[in-house]
């Protein structure tokens, strides 16, 4: 009904406008804002201003309008149009407040009056609701429009006598008037008054002359369920369902032997949702007809809706056998097909269709998705365009071919579509997300900042928003705010390691060492693998003078797998670093046999083999049960051409379980290369 109702709206404004244009409705000439819609000089340009921006964005409309009221305050239709835009974005107060404006300056009043009357809804004030459409209906009292706006009002409230008696005066002054039938069969319906909804349903039928032809058709040829489905799909397409289905059983009960009457049964059945019913009339369409592939298209599309994928692909090979150059059963086999990830198959069947009917956006925009998920992202471009040219109204289009050209690398187009898609749609989610990661990737970080701010207005309980404005706050050395988004994500999860690093790493970035560390011991509370946290923990320490923490880091199994130097993949850089590190521990702790150990093995890793066994030597010493010391001895000794003395460390090294390489890599787990 909402849509009906806008619809009688607009008549009644359009009514009032004409009205107030000729004069019809009486002016003040006593004040300077006369009822005239036309503008004056002064005000012109920024109205027209205003007009590139009403019902797209509203805000930059309101702000046309307001420097329209700035120079020339006295003029009111000013006013009662910033209201209208106040009113589109749900600003109801100052709405009110300008259209009370408008009248206090003598704009036409029945104009005010008749859109208040919607503000005061909108507010659910009802009361003075309808006091504005009373007052309405006595200044323009030959007007059927304004007492059908009234009874849709009563509608609204289950006033259900005092809406027919308002129709019915209505109906008085305009026999004619299409709507009134409209809402009196509604309000018949609602009502049990079967007999009278059917009879203004009728009615309408015969005002309509499409269906007046249709039923002269039928009275001359009352033996033909071809008339019958003909005017069965008028009344479809006209919202009138009974009157549609009455028409269709008619036709099937008139000839039972005819398919089509039995596939147009199921098509409306189908779109009413009676999907048993109308699998039952596909059933007895194909019995009839076998080889009219309209019937397989029609049950496909009930096997989809059930999500029988297997049964509609089966009834759509059908219906391409029968007829294989069916546009619309290849497009629908087509985006199966993609749905199912043979995206090959699908390019071919869509190709098909496009050859077929080239002016079909659907086939366009399924192909592109198949080259898209090929790789092929030129091709997928070129789909996407083409859909956005057959369909400029379709999100989907605009959005994939964000993606591809995203995959391109051309940012630029990619943000110009997903900023299409959220100025038609400013709640989509998706498409925000998108463009934000879009700005920060060519560096637009401010942008980026203002998507995902949007973002957590619309989603305030997201934790991933907020880490990833806080890494774009990060970033811009924005410290404060970048701790406090991180500070919401772990309000919401706190159990979120990463975000702990994250706030650790910029604490430290600000000199909060203590802060940095205790984020750092979080983080390795939650997940003790992570060698990242071990080695920022340790280096806070260091900084803090905290020596023997910092070896202790060092000790950990995660951080010593950081220089674990892998078998055939040396990285000299990584063994250098590792040799600083443990240079440090031991300065501090030079009773660290594991400190020793792991510099000597990462000199191996240089060819620094004489520096490389002093250290082994030292490790031994603090501890001569570890196998895997004496081993790296023994490979020392023979790099250095010690063979003899090598043979006394390997045989140490075998009585102590280290016999083979492989096991000098037993125990340091979870490599991170």
């Amino acid at each position: 009904m909402s849509g009906r109702r806008t619809e009688i709206a607009s008549a009644l404004a359009a009514l009032i406008w004409s009205m107030a244009a000729t004069g019809a409705m009486g002016q003040d000439s006593t004040n300077p804002a006369q009822a005239n819609p036309v503008p004056p000089a002064k005000v012109k340009q920024f109205w027209d201003v205003a007009e590139k921006y009403r019902g797209r964005e509203p805000a930059k409309a309101v702000e046309a309008y307001t420097r329209a009221i700035q120079a020339m305050p006295l003029y009111g239709y000013s006013y009662f149009h910033r209201a209208a835009e106040f009113e589109s974005m749900k600003q109801h107060d100052k709405a009110l407040a300008d259209l009370n404006e408008a009248m206090r300056l003598g704009c036409n009043r029945a104009l005010i009056l008749g859109y208040r009357t919607h503000v005061y809804e909108a507010m659910g004030q009802t009361q003075k609701a309808l006091d504005d459409y009373n007052a309405l209906v006595q200044l323009l009292p030959g007007s059927a429009q304004v007492l059908l706006n009234r009874a849709v009002f009563y509608y609204g409230k289950k006033e259900y006598k005092l809406a027919l008696a308002d129709i019915e005066a209505a109906l008085r002054i305009d026999p004619s008037n299409r709507q009134c039938y409209v809402w009196r069969s509604v309000i018949y319906s609602e009502t049990g008054n079967r007999a009278g909804a059917d009879a203004d349903r009728k009615i309408l039928a015969n005002m309509d002359p499409q269906l007046a032809r249709a039923t002269a058709r039928i009275r001359n040829n009352p033996h033909s369920a071809a008339a019958l489905l003909e005017r069965s799909d008028l009344y479809w397409q006209k919202g009138m369902l009974d009157l549609s289905m009455d028409d269709c059983n008619a036709a099937v009960k008139l000839e039972p032997g005819n398919s089509s009457a039995y596939l147009a049964r199921a098509e409306k059945l189908h779109a009413m949702g009676k999907t048993s019913e109308a699998f039952a009339d596909c059933n007895k369409a194909i019995a009839l007809a076998p080889h009219d592939p309209r019937a397989y298209k029609e049950r496909a599309a009930l096997h989809l809706r059930l999500g029988q994928e297997k049964e509609a692909m089966a009834d759509l090979d059908r219906a391409l056998a029968a007829r294989p150059d069916d546009a619309e059963a290849l497009t629908t086999r087509g985006c199966l097909l993609s749905g199912q990830g043979a995206y090959r198959q699908a390019v071919a069947d869509l190709t098909g269709a496009i050859r077929l009917d080239p002016n079909k956006a659907e086939s366009y925009l399924w192909r592109a998705n198949a080259y898209k998920r090929l790789g092929n992202f030129e091709k997928a471009v070129a789909d996407y365009s083409v859909a956005v040219r057959l369909n400029p109204n379709d999100p989907s289009a605009y959005l994939g071919r964000a993606e591809s050209y995203e995959k391109l690398g051309h940012y630029g187009p990619a943000i110009a579509d997903l900023s299409t898609v959220i100025a038609v749609n400013t709640s989509d989610e998706g498409a925000l997300a998108a463009r934000a990661r879009l700005y920060e990737k060519t560096g637009q970080n401010q942008m980026a900042i203002a998507d995902l701010s949007r973002l957590i207005a619309r989603s305030p309980n997201s934790r991933d928003i907020y880490a990833d404005r806080s890494r774009i706050y990060e970033k811009l050395h924005d410290h404060k705010k970048a701790i406090a988004d991180l500070d919401r994500v772990l309000a919401l999860d706190a159990q979120d390691a990463e975000a702990y690093v994250a706030r650790a790493r910029i604490y430290e970035q600000i000199g909060s060492l203590q802060r940095a560390v205790d984020d750092y011991s979080r983080a390795i509370a939650l997940n003790d693998r992570d060698a990242e946290s071990y080695h920022s923990r340790c280096r806070c320490y260091e900084k803090l003078g905290r020596h023997a923490q910092a070896a202790a880091d060092r000790r950990a199994p995660a951080y010593m797998s950081r220089f674990v130097p892998v078998p055939g993949y040396y990285d000299r850089a990584r063994a250098r670093q590792a040799v600083d590190e443990y240079t440090r521990s031991i300065t501090f702790s030079a009773g660290d046999a594991l400190a020793y150990f792991m510099r000597g093995w990462n000199r191996m890793e240089l060819e620094q083999y004489g520096e490389a066994l002093a250290d082994l030597r030292s490790s031994s010493r603090l501890n001569p049960d570890d196998g895997k010391t004496w081993f790296l001895s023994a490979m020392c000794l023979d790099k250095l051409g010690r063979h003899r003395e090598a043979e006394v460390d390997r045989a140490r090294a075998d009585r102590l379980g280290i016999s083979q390489p492989a096991q000098l890599y037993e125990g340091f787990i979870h490599l991170q290369w």
